[in-house]
């Protein structure tokens, strides 16, 4: 009967991960869609793709926290590592969450955006893809317990690491015309998926470890 609660409890784990992950890549991809649309009118929708991120972030971690209470006074602290693992993979999507706002909120106030050459914006939307796509493939691994997908992770993050230097070599050229506000929002944005990718591959190293209730119980 233990190991068969420990299984249930690690696969409501790991579906409501899988699900805080998708939020955050929604949230995501909805900040992008303002960041290249020509008006930014996406308020409203953003702003509840970021509720549903914090909503569901605030369920798993009072999941989590009941979890380790009960485990603890039971003494089994074997049961412990895939428990932790889902509280770091938590507030990893809160850090993606938070990103997605602030790409939300740059999207809102970008100053001169027309004057950004459309080279730039062409390799803006290479990082922010496969970024984006990080963290879909992110959500594969979790959902597999770190079974699959993070060696094709490592690749989309050096591809990742390329589109990002094409960005900056472009925007450093003699030759670039841009206005100096418009340089610093396109700079933070990039800054932001960046940081996105880090923590969509911290959440797939992570997903290692909420097997390992099941395979110990």
């Amino acid at each position: 009967m233990k190991q068969e609660t420990s299984a249930w409890e690690s696969d409501r784990a790991s579906t409501e991960l899988v699900e805080l992950v998708g939020l955050a890549s929604d949230a995501m991809s909805r900040a992008t869609e303002a960041v290249f649309a020509p008006d930014a009118s996406l308020g409203d929708s953003l702003n509840t793709a970021y509720r549903a991120v914090d909503a569901l972030r605030r369920e798993v971690d009072s999941h989590a926290t009941d979890t380790l209470a009960d485990r603890r006074r039971s003494a089994e602290s074997k049961l412990l590592p895939a428990t932790i693992a889902a509280v770091h993979i938590n507030a990893e999507a809160e850090v993606m969450g938070q990103l997605a706002r602030e790409v939300a909120d740059i999207a809102r106030t970008r100053r001169s955006w027309p004057s950004i050459p459309e080279a730039m914006l062409e390799a803006l939307r290479e990082v922010s893809g496969i970024c984006l796509d990080m963290t879909v493939k992110a959500a594969d691994v979790v959902e597999s317990r770190g079974a699959v997908g993070i060696a094709e992770l490592a690749g989309f993050d050096a591809s990742a690491d390329r589109a990002q230097r094409l960005l900056y070599r472009r925007l450093l050229s003699r030759g670039a015309s841009i206005d100096a506000d418009a340089a610093v929002d396109l700079t933070l944005v990039a800054r932001c998926y960046e940081r996105f990718a880090w923590h969509a591959m911290a959440v797939a190293r992570r997903a290692v470890l909420l097997d390992v209730d099941t395979a110990t119980a």
